[in-house]
């Protein structure tokens, strides 16, 4: 995969990845803990499966697309999580 593809792809993940964290936090706080943890555990899937199926392969051919909160060398920009989901405080 060329270099520009695989780094569009990364930062498409981590976008993803961010909105699925801002669901969670909006189901944990406005549905019944049940409910919260039936969605957290999907919604986890979802991200591991983004992780291990999509991301690892493309750091491995592309290790300089390893986000630096990783343990990679890429710096990721804060503003592509803008416009956020749920403002949350973890």
């Amino acid at each position: 995969m060329r270099v520009e593809v695989a780094e569009k792809l990364v930062i498409l993940m981590l976008q993803i990845n961010c909105k699925l964290q801002d669901s969670v936090a909006y189901v944990r706080d406005t549905c019944s803990t049940d409910e919260f943890d039936a969605y957290r555990e999907a919604a986890g899937g979802i991200m591991s499966s983004i992780l291990m199926d999509i991301d690892e392969p493309i750091y491995k051919e592309h290790p300089s697309l390893k986000p630096n909160g990783l343990d990679g060398p890429y710096e990721v920009d804060p503003r592509i999580f803008e416009p956020r989901f749920y403002e949350w405080n973890p």
